[in-house]
């Protein structure tokens, strides 16, 4: 169904066996927004294929870092074409 993959002014998450996940994509790992009210766990996809040879994973690893910690949140970054981490 179509109407599954339209867009969101908010964040979304999914819960398995009783535990929620934020679910981000790509740059939204990067945005305050996606951890506004501290999520336990955060997943985040990223394609990063786009990048390489390129400094912008760090880049996007840093920002994510910040946000994780500031927000008191773990990030499950999994991506293609660099490093997949796991983030406190």
């Amino acid at each position: 169904n179509a109407l599954e993959y339209s867009t969101t002014p908010y964040p979304s998450d999914f819960t398995i066996k009783g535990v929620k996940f934020r679910n981000a994509i790509c740059y939204e790992a990067t945005c305050s927004e996606i951890y506004e009210d501290n999520p336990e766990y955060v997943v985040a996809t990223s394609n990063n294929g786009w990048f390489v040879p390129s400094i912008e994973p760090t880049l996007q690893n840093l920002l994510i870092k910040y946000y994780a910690r500031k927000y008191n949140s773990t990030v499950l970054h999994v991506t293609n074409m660099s490093g997949s981490k796991v983030i406190f």
